[in-house]
């Protein structure tokens, strides 16, 4: 049985956990703003920033989301090739990936 004090910290290390993934949305999203290497990922962007109109909406598809998907993957791979890479970016850019990885799946 789970006392009151368990429950607390548990809760808390949840809520520390959502921060930190709010904390890193917002940085990817600024670096959107910012940098034109993240340009192909537009359509990705807006839906993240809840700023997406309903034509471009109607542009997410599977194929779209491996497109996306395939370019984010090239691009690490170019990023891991240099000899100094951008980690920002590489974070990014992984983020990027495996959350299309799992938008892909729910397509049939």
């Amino acid at each position: 049985m789970k006392t009151i004090d368990k429950y607390i910290i548990e809760k808390s290390e949840v809520n520390e956990f959502f921060k930190k993934q709010d904390e890193f949305t917002k940085k990817m999203i600024n670096m959107w703003k910012k940098d034109e290497r993240l340009k192909p990922f537009d359509l990705y962007f807006k839906w993240k920033n809840h700023d997406i109109s309903t034509g471009e909406w109607r542009k997410i598809s599977k194929e779209n989301i491996r497109k996306m998907r395939f370019t984010a993957s090239d691009m690490l791979n170019d990023e891991y090739d240099k000899e100094n890479p951008d980690e920002e970016l590489i974070q990014i850019l992984d983020a990027i990936e495996m959350e299309l990885i799992n938008i892909e799946g729910l397509f049939k």
